[in-house]
């Protein structure tokens, strides 16, 4: 069995390499002239609902 560290460490290394590939992707459609006004609050919203989501799963349940 994994420990916790050794888990998060590979996910950390799994978000880092993702945002290095996918970046100027997101980059460039979220900046686009023609766009909608909303995308960079879309990219946003997708950051903050993971964030939120990685911390109720590291909760336990006597924590709520």
């Amino acid at each position: 069995m994994q420990s916790n560290s050794a888990s998060g460490q590979r996910w950390m290394m799994l978000v880092l390499v993702m945002a290095a590939t996918f970046s100027p992707s997101v980059l460039d459609w979220m900046l686009d002239p023609k766009g909608a006004w909303f995308r960079p609050f879309l990219v946003w919203l997708v950051v903050i609902a993971i964030a939120l989501g990685v911390q109720l799963k590291g909760r336990k349940h006597d924590d709520l």
